[in-house]
């Protein structure tokens, strides 16, 4: 059997990489050029294909990490988290 090699790659001082988003950021890159070479192959404006591309990656990631940050905003702490479980005491939180 195989051992996991866990979430983190490496660190280095205070910042930590992780494999999560060593694999995106490669498939991210990947993707970028196989668009590049595709447009540059039909004749389009590759250029702008590529800009427009990584707006909208920019835009998507950032409506993500909003979308995932913006519930421990607002309720004060990580989302689901509460002393209060439901009736049938299974240990499912809910928010207050």
């Amino acid at each position: 059997m195989l051992a996991s090699p866990g979430a983190i790659a490496l660190r280095l001082g205070p910042l930590t990489v992780r494999w999560d988003g060593i694999l995106f950021a490669t498939a991210l890159a990947v993707g970028f050029r196989l668009a590049h070479r595709r447009a540059r192959w039909e004749r389009l404006p590759a250029d702008d294909i590529l800009r427009v591309a990584q707006l909208a990656s920019a835009a998507g990631m950032r409506v993500a990490i909003a979308g995932l940050l913006w519930p421990r905003h607002r309720f004060g702490r990580a989302a689901g988290t509460s002393s209060r479980t439901s009736s049938a005491g299974c240990g499912a939180a809910f928010p207050s």
